[in-house]
């Protein structure tokens, strides 16, 4: 009895030693972690992620008496944790190795309910289309009564755009990208819908009427890396063809807009195992704007410049998009590199600013930066991001001018038309501060527009409403 009753007291010692240490050492922990946590530097932008990390609240008592003040703290704690980005890092092996592996190809999407919540979100069919070419009061510049546009016109349910939650489609695909491992390659999918790009081929269509005749209208619709880089046996199964869509939009277009052949001059070029678009991002590189420019220009009739005749320029490393969102380890391990290409041409930028305000000032800029912050950057080199509005004017001597109206697909284009136009508008469809057509009726020296989009811009019933924004400011 005496002996079990030591036993019994030795192991309640050692329980209680233990006990004693994981109070100690979580206390060290916390206290540590604590003063590391004050003393080190906050950032207040995360790389890895590309946004802005959450900043230290305002101490209030309505704040306090709301519960908002220490919500907003155990964020900023959160955001700011030491060796946040590690971590971060760390969780992403962890999850990739418990995902889906079949035949080298990753599956990294959210929650089904997210992924079926993005589906939706981008496959919602539209009712009761109404074609622009029942649209009859056109007023064009000298006429004496004002160009009036009634968006219910173009599209009687277009109040399903405002509907959406940009959210579920921030970059066009949340939850839904691809990590092929063996190339190192991610991909978002194409869930391309009929319904929407008739849409977005309806308000071309109105941009087109309301132009003044003198103009010539051309749209270019690029195809994503989704289409020329997945796998036959997967793509099926998983997203739908781009080619058909695209076909679907120009054979829709009104007669006098002409349609820009990019995808035939990319797929050739891509089959010739050309780095036309990244691997962790979802842009195009420059090499593959400029084989959209080649296709443009044949469009337009002028003469291509030869890539040769540009000054090459080079950045070694960069982690886009697609990297940030699934931080997955052989992206990291393989970053893409950007070669990009001053003009020839001398060239003067001035971008409109929208201030918080609601005012426009302006800026000077650029076409191709010198260089950028870091590696999550590298897009950044071409005119510095998405501008409002950026007006370049060049030496080209061509008596030609045009705007451009797109998304960040654009960017990596325009240095190519400083050799072809003497102003070139390059207009953000998701900032610009003007009435589109307005704009384009009051700068008679313009006498090209451009509607440059990638196809999931196209189909996307955020930028669908970002156009049909530009005809109701």
């Amino acid at each position: 009895m005496k002996k079990i009753t030591k036993i019994y007291k030795r192991n309640k010692l050692i329980k209680q030693i233990f006990q004693l240490l994981t109070v100690y050492v979580f206390v060290s922990f916390i206290i540590i972690f604590g003063i590391i946590f004050f003393l080190s530097p906050k950032s207040g932008y995360s790389e890895i992620e590309k946004r802005e990390l959450s900043k230290i609240p305002d101490f209030s008592l309505k704040n306090i008496a709301n519960g908002s003040y220490t919500d907003d703290l155990t964020t900023y704690v959160s955001d700011n944790f030491a060796f946040r980005d590690k971590l971060v890092n760390f969780s992403k092996v962890i999850e990739e190795n418990r995902g889906i592996n079949y035949n080298g190809m990753i599956s990294y999407a959210g929650s089904n309910t997210e992924m079926e919540k993005t589906i939706r979100c981008i496959d919602t069919p539209l009712k009761n289309v109404k074609k622009t070419n029942s649209i009859m009061n056109v007023y064009r510049l000298g006429e004496e009564k004002n160009i009036v546009i009634n968006v219910e016109d173009i599209i009687d349910n277009n109040d399903i755009y405002d509907e959406l939650d940009e959210e579920q489609v921030k970059g066009q695909q949340v939850g839904s990208i691809y990590v092929i491992e063996e190339k190192n390659t991610a991909l978002e999918i194409f869930y391309g819908n009929s319904d929407v790009a008739q849409d977005y081929v309806d308000i071309i269509n109105t941009y087109c009427l309301y132009m003044n005749p003198s103009v010539t209208v051309y749209d270019m619709v690029v195809p994503t890396h989704f289409e020329f880089g997945m796998p036959k046996k997967y793509k099926s199964e998983i997203g739908n063809d781009q080619k058909p869509i695209i076909d679907e939009i120009y054979d829709s277009l009104n007669p006098s807009v002409k349609s820009v052949d990019a995808y035939s001059n990319i797929e050739k070029h891509y089959r010739q195992k050309e780095y036309l678009y990244f691997r962790t991002d979802h842009h195009w590189t420059a090499l593959g704007a400029y084989r959209a420019y080649e296709a443009f220009a044949k469009t337009a009739g002028f003469e291509p410049t030869p890539l040769s005749e540009f000054e090459p320029k080079k950045i070694d490393q960069f982690l886009g998009t697609f990297y940030a969102n699934a931080q997955h380890t052989s992206l990291k391990n393989n970053p893409d590199y950007i070669d990009y290409y001053a003009p020839k041409n001398e060239c003067k930028v001035t971008n409109h600013i929208v201030k918080k305000d609601g005012t426009i000032s302006q800026q000077s800029g650029f076409v191709v930066a010198n260089r950028v912050s870091d590696i999550t950057q590298g897009y950044l080199v071409f005119l510095g991001g998405d501008i409002p509005l950026s007006v370049i004017e060049t030496d080209a001597g061509t008596g030609r001018s045009i705007i451009i109206f797109k998304e960040s697909y654009g960017n990596a284009l325009i240095p190519f038309l400083t050799s072809n136009f003497d102003k070139i508008y390059v207009a953000d469809i998701r900032t610009f501060p003007y009435n589109a057509v307005n704009f384009v009726l009051n700068n008679p020296e313009i006498t090209d527009v451009l509607f440059l989009n990638n196809i999931m811009t196209s189909c996307s019933p955020p930028r669908i409403k970002n156009y049909l924004n530009l005809l109701s400011l």
